[in-house]
């Protein structure tokens, strides 16, 4: 049986950049989890919500804990993408825009004074002038944060955290997990090819498999959740949207945060551009690992892709005839806007890191350095983190 000191059990984001901290650490570490599938519509192991182009990143947000990771995260990509020899940061900014007075701008600015942000406030009517292709009612403010604001592409992040994480002494185990549970001598892992991994401690970083109790010994209290995303092509080179920056709008002042968001027109396999975008809006609930392979089996959501298409036409209405697909994707949700990170009662030698509610990529480096900190800890129950971050267990 190979035996490490940790093995983490979920090989996307949180879990390989929790890996990559962890080796660095100089721990003994396995990263054990399947590559993407080649066929994701009839794919019958696990998913993952990585498989993608284009994702925010800023550290403007109105959550200070999840602005604070963004930018210790941001801080890394140059390093990364420079060690691992690929790149997956564009640092074309990004911008918050809601109706002029929305509380969320507010906090916005907030989070701006507290780590001393270079805003651009301007109109819609600015915003326009600068990237022709966005149309905005009257009324509107625009928050642009400047480069290194922008998007990754995720799929190449992981595989450069994998990359780094390999050069920093960690092994990377290319099969699924299928089982997690304590020993006398620790924690074995078991994989979809029959091996029996051991290792005195394990960090389970599953995403939306998270309600598997197949790797948990209690189940955390969480909300996995299918999501729908729309891609909209534009004309290469279209001079309409040269310059255009990531975006997350709230059209109606009494939205929380956003009502939608996307990044700008994106090369993806298969050939042209696409601008992609989503919603915080409706989904299915997803309550094991059947029902997360169902829903990327499904394609994703009609009703939502409607919406998300509504609303996009209003800011790109020179968009409404181009051709247009779906993607599934899926996040896990919290009742705290924040992940779990923390051991399982009863099973200390198992921790978890899950929940990022849709905001992984962007500040995965940190919250992956934050579990890894929490499994490698004897003592991180008295860290300031553990209580913000106490896992919430299911009755």
């Amino acid at each position: 049986m190979r035996r490490y000191e940790i093995a983490v059990v979920g090989a996307g984001m949180i879990g390989s950049s929790a890996a990559l901290a962890l080796a660095e650490a100089g721990m003994t570490v396995a990263l054990i989890g399947p590559g993407e599938p080649a066929d994701k519509s009839r794919h019958t192991g696990a998913y993952a919500s990585h498989y993608d182009e284009g994702r925010i990143t800023r550290v403007l947000d109105t959550d200070p804990i999840w602005a604070d990771w963004a930018a210790k995260s941001i801080a890394r990509y140059a390093e990364i993408e420079e060690r691992s020899g690929i790149g997956f940061h564009t640092p074309c900014g990004a911008v918050r825009i809601a109706p002029t007075g929305a509380a969320s701008l507010a906090r916005a600015r907030k989070t701006s004074e507290r780590f001393d942000l270079e805003l651009q406030e301007m109109s819609g009517e600015d915003l326009t002038r600068r990237c022709p292709a966005i149309r905005l009612p009257e009324n509107f403010t625009v928050l642009w944060e400047p480069a290194p604001a922008g998007y990754v592409n995720p799929r190449r992040m992981v595989a450069a955290l994998k990359t780094v994480a390999r050069q920093s002494g960690a092994v990377l185990i290319e099969q699924e997990a299928t089982s997690v549970r304590t020993t006398g001598e620790g924690v074995e892992v078991l994989t979809s090819d029959g091996e029996a991994i051991g290792c005195d401690r394990a960090l389970v970083a599953v995403g939306p498999h998270a309600r598997d109790a197949r790797l948990l010994p209690l189940l955390p209290d969480l909300k996995p959740f299918g999501r729908t995303v729309v891609q909209i092509e534009v004309a290469a080179g279209d001079p309409a949207f040269h310059g255009m920056p990531s975006f997350i709008v709230a059209f109606d002042s009494d939205t929380a945060n956003y009502g939608f968001y996307g990044v700008p027109p994106v090369p993806y396999p298969g050939g042209g551009y696409w601008i992609k975008a989503g919603t915080g809006g409706i989904g299915d609930q997803l309550d094991g690992s059947d029902t997360v392979r169902d829903w990327f089996h499904a394609g994703g959501s009609a009703e939502e892709a409607r919406q998300i298409r509504d609303t996009m036409f209003r800011m790109f209405p020179s968009l409404a005839d181009a051709r247009w697909r779906t993607e599934p994707c899926a996040l896990v949700e919290t009742d705290t806007d924040r992940p779990l990170i923390g051991r399982v009662p009863g099973h200390e030698a198992i921790g978890i890191a899950l929940g990022c509610c849709g905001f992984a990529a962007k500040s995965c480096i940190a919250v992956g350095k934050t579990a890894a900190d929490m499994i490698a800890s004897e003592d991180w129950a008295q860290s300031a983190e553990a209580g913000p971050l106490a896992p919430r267990w299911r009755d």
